[in-house]
Formats: structure tokens, sequence, C-alpha cells
């Protein structure tokens, strides 16, 4: 890449003309940033890159967060400029306009998941809920938005949800969505997650069932525990922020950020303070350890955050978010892959990424081969 196209990058990065690849392209270039790879930059200089960057940085449509953090906006226009031409020597990356391989993808693309998710009635009777929302919210006897909006009453909604009854809401591969129980309780669903519960919490505890991941910000009950079950595991907590990640696979993985839970098996005990994980193996046995819970929690925020994680579980991340299936054309070396990548990048832009951890991709309609 030039310094004249840098410079072209730069200035419709400041002016929120960037299309989406090359956004995500500038933000996975400033997650990954080494410290090593940092210039000095007077103070000045910092302030009057805050200032032009809070002036002109842009709301993003998909998450209810600005893109880029101020820390971001203080550094990105000085130092894009002062470094990038040292992290481009480095990673010998092009823009995506220039990169072959990003061409190469383009035809066969895949668009990153967004909010969907449908609600399974005790009775069978199922509703897609509206995508263009971002949430759902079990009142005493309707269901309605996070919005405030009201759900369209196509099944009769009041007589389901005017008594006890099971509520199940499933997230599809590609699919994220946000549930507000009748408590108060918060719950963010990863893709290809279902969490059931009943519409009317009663008895000694407030007990719900996950498949899948999601995030819980917990009501504060001290006589009625929240009780989380998923696959040969149970978490209880009177009020707490914690994640839960328990796909079909040999661990289930529990990271407490506030508050304390007790996690169970049918073989094991152990209680998390914050910034504590849990991860319970197949036989029952529980391992604690210390955390980065922001990494544990990213894509909640809108990231993959990848530590050390084998090619295996990045891919498995990446299928379930975009709704693709995995082929490896061989049996992958054993790698680690460290760094960060926004979710609502397009596929290509995240293999993009990857492909300089030395692997190279396929796409074949909603198929990626690994080779």
């Amino acid at each position: 890449m030039t310094n004249e196209t840098e410079q072209e990058l730069l200035r419709k990065y400041r002016e929120g003309k960037c299309s989406e690849e090359e956004l995500a392209w500038i933000e996975t270039w400033y997650a990954n940033w080494n410290e090593k790879d940092r210039v000095q930059l007077s103070e000045s200089d910092l302030l009057t890159a805050e200032k032009l960057m809070r002036e002109n940085i842009l709301s993003r449509t998909g998450y209810n967060t600005i893109r880029l953090w101020s820390r971001i906006a203080a550094a990105a226009s000085i130092i894009l400029v002062a470094c990038v031409g040292l992290w481009y020597s480095r990673s010998v990356i092009l823009s995506p306009s220039q990169n072959p391989k990003i061409v190469s993808y383009a035809n066969n693309d895949v668009a990153p998941g967004k909010n969907r998710a449908t609600i399974i009635f005790a009775d069978g009777k199922t509703i897609a809920l509206n995508d263009t929302k971002t949430g759902v919210v079990i009142n005493d006897r309707k269901l309605s938005y996070n919005d405030g909006s009201a759900m369209e009453d196509k099944l009769g909604l009041e007589s389901h949800t005017g008594k006890a009854s099971m509520l199940t809401i499933s997230t599809p591969r590609g699919g994220t969505y946000q549930v507000t129980l009748r408590d108060g309780t918060r719950v963010w669903l990863n893709a290809a997650s279902k969490l059931s519960f009943s519409s009317q919490f009663s008895g000694k505890n407030r007990k719900v069932m996950l498949d899948g991941e999601a995030y819980f910000e917990v009501a504060k009950n001290k006589q009625m525990p929240f009780v989380v079950v998923s696959d040969r595991q149970e978490v209880e907590v009177l009020g707490t922020q914690f994640n839960v990640m328990a796909y079909d696979s040999a661990q289930i993985k529990t990271t407490l950020l506030e508050g304390s839970v007790n996690l169970k098996s049918s073989t094991s005990a152990v209680m998390l303070v914050p910034g504590e994980q849990g991860v319970m193996s197949n036989n029952g046995s529980i391992n604690r350890k210390k955390v980065d819970v922001d990494k544990e929690i990213s894509w909640r925020k809108g990231w993959f955050s990848f530590n050390e994680s084998s090619i295996e579980n990045v891919m498995d991340e990446i299928s379930r978010w975009y709704d693709v299936d995995v082929f490896y054309e061989h049996k992958m070396p054993h790698k680690e892959i460290t760094g960060r990548v926004p979710r609502n990048a397009k596929l290509s832009v995240v293999l993009e990424m990857l492909r300089y951890s030395g692997l190279d991709f396929e796409i074949n309609d909603k198929t990626i081969k690994v080779k």
C-alpha cells in the first residue's frame, strides 16, 4: 500500500466514508496493535486527534454502541499515519480493494449474523421475532420488544403468557437476541443458542435451561436464587453478572464478572469470585482459573476475541456466527491464534485477517474449506 493510499484511507475514516470492509480492517489493525509498534506522540497531538475523531466518529447499526472507543479515537488519526507503514510492512497486508484474496472471496462472501430468534410456546407453536428489534420482554400478560413496541398478537400471546407455562427463545446460527425475563433479569443469547424458562417464576428458585452461550445480568432476589441448568452443570446465583458457554462440546465455561456463583456438577462444586472462570470437563470435574473477562464476553460487545485459541475453536465461532459449515482439507497443525476481529465484518474480511496466521481459505456457497 502506498503512502497516498494510506492517506486516502485515513481521510475516508475521518469523514465517516469507509466501507464496512475498510472499517473492519482499520479496527482490526488497532485491536491487534502491539505496544512495541507505538510511537511517542505529544500530548497536543493526542488532544488534536481526539477532538478530530470525536467529531467525526459514527454510531454503527447492529450494536447499541459506538464502534470505536474514545481511546481509539484519541490515537487512531495520528498513529495510523505514524505507524501504519511499519505495521503494513510487517504484516504485508493490502487494502481490501487491492487484496486479491478479498477480491476472490467477494463473489461468495457471507454477511455477518444479526438479530434473529424464535419464541417457542409449550404447545409447540412458534413465532419469529422481529429482526429489526434487539430483544423481547416477558411481561405479566403479554410479550413486547425492548424498545417498548408491542408484539403483534398472531397466536394469542396473552393466552400463552397469562399463566405459568414454559417458553423457549432460540437463536439460529447467525443469530443473536436479548431476553428480559419477568423478574427483570436480562439475558443475551449468542448464535445457535436456546434458553427455556417459565413465563412466571414460582417456587424456591428461578430456573432456566441453557443450550449454547448466554450472558446474564441477574435481578437480585435473596429469597429466590437464580439457577442456570446446562448439560452436566448447574449455576446458582442471587444476583450477578456472568457468562455461560455450553455448546455441545467437552467443556462448559462459566465466567464471572460481578457477585458470586456456585457451580455444581454430579461430582464437583466450586464457588467463583469476579474475574474467575470455571471450566467443567466431560467427567464433571471443575477447574477454576483467573481470566480476562473482557475477552471472554467480547462477543456481546461485537468482537471475536481469540486468546491462544486453536484453529478448530476459532472456526467453530466463525461457523456459528456466519452460519457456514467448515471443512478441513487436511489435519490442522497445532497453532494458537490471538487477536480481535469485529463481528459485524463480512466473512471475507475475517478470513483475510486469519490468513496471516498461515491459514488459507476457500468459500463455496455456505462452506469454508480450510487449507
